[in-house]
């Protein structure tokens, strides 16, 4: 969703880089005061999307008219975000609310994909009794056809994170078009 949001500005440059100090700002106050390590994770992973990063007139414009928040993210939260993935973080975190989860969820995600067998937690057979209709909304094939459509949802994870990247490289592309060689 951020890096949808980020890409789906087409205003001006300086409006983009309003939106990526805000950003910048969200996955600040998910650290530090909520102590939301999963939604700042998932707010840094959107920042350092290629499609994101390549904005160099964004982030040049950012650097510009936002310098306290270029630092805060390049001085402060990158490199805490590093150490927190390779497990280096050695400062306890008393408030923090939710944990870093994404390497475990890459790994369980990741043995998934390639033996696409289901995990226990993932059967339908544990659950709340409800009508049919509601116990679908909850049950990751009706999400999977929600978010991919018939067609994508029976596709490959690898598939659908394919489309999904393609789709913000164009948007991408079209708020910075590439350099070419030529006009270098």
């Amino acid at each position: 969703m951020m890096a949808v949001d980020l890409l789906g500005c087409t205003g001006s440059t300086e409006e983009r880089a309003a939106l990526l100090h805000k950003t910048i700002q969200l996955a600040a106050e998910l650290k530090s005061n909520l102590g939301n390590m999963f939604g700042f994770a998932a707010v840094m992973r959107a920042l350092e999307m290629p499609q994101i990063s390549r904005l160099e007139q964004t982030w040049v414009t950012l650097r510009q008219r936002h310098t306290e928040g270029a630092i805060l993210y390049e001085k402060k939260l990158k490199p805490f975000l590093k150490n927190m993935n390779d497990g280096k973080d050695s400062t306890v975190m008393s408030n923090t609310s939710f944990p870093h989860i994404l390497p475990v969820l890459s790994l369980l995600e990741r043995g998934t994909a390639v033996g696409e067998v289901l995990e226990p937690w993932e059967s339908s057979e544990a659950g709340v009794d409800e009508r049919a209709e509601i116990h679908e909304v909850f049950q990751t094939e009706f999400q999977m056809r929600l978010l991919w459509g018939s067609r994508g949802s029976e596709g490959s994870q690898l598939e659908r994170y394919e489309k999904f990247d393609k789709v913000l490289t164009a948007l991408s592309h079209k708020l910075e078009p590439p350099v070419r060689h030529s006009e270098l």
